[in-house]
């Protein structure tokens, strides 16, 4: 899942994750509150995407209108803790914040695997993440 306001950093993105063996259905959001309405409705998500949700890593950006990332992970946060079907899911922060106390922040929860910039994401960084989860 791909949850960032900039629809050209999304299209980007999703031709990197494409090229990728791994890759199956790529959902995407434009702000925090969508994919938190989104992600919120499980047993829809089950119903239509069965392989596919919950997804496996979500790519976060930290600067959205309505929710932002950090709003957004400490929502998602409660929603994890009360449905087990989202303790697979993981995060990497995809932002262009190169900030000490944004990675710092982003760290400290526990679920997110990886801080990208976006200026320098590659195919490569999306394995190495992948990695991580193996």
């Amino acid at each position: 899942m791909i949850i960032d306001d900039e629809s050209t950093d999304r299209y980007i993105l999703k031709r990197v994750l494409k090229k990728s063996d791994k890759t199956g259905q790529i959902f995407e959001a434009s702000n925090g509150q969508e994919a938190l309405l989104f992600l919120a409705e499980h047993e829809r998500g089950i119903k239509e995407f069965p392989d596919s949700f919950p997804p496996l890593i979500v790519f976060l950006d930290i600067n959205m209108p309505i929710m932002g990332g950090f709003e957004f992970l400490e929502e998602f946060s409660k929603l994890r803790k009360n449905k087990t079907i989202y303790q697979t899911c993981f995060f990497a922060m995809f932002t262009s914040s190169d900030m000490q106390q944004d990675i710092e922040r982003a760290e400290s929860f526990e679920f997110v695997k990886g801080y990208i910039s976006k200026a320098t994401f590659t195919l490569e960084k999306y394995k190495a993440i992948l990695a991580q989860l193996n």
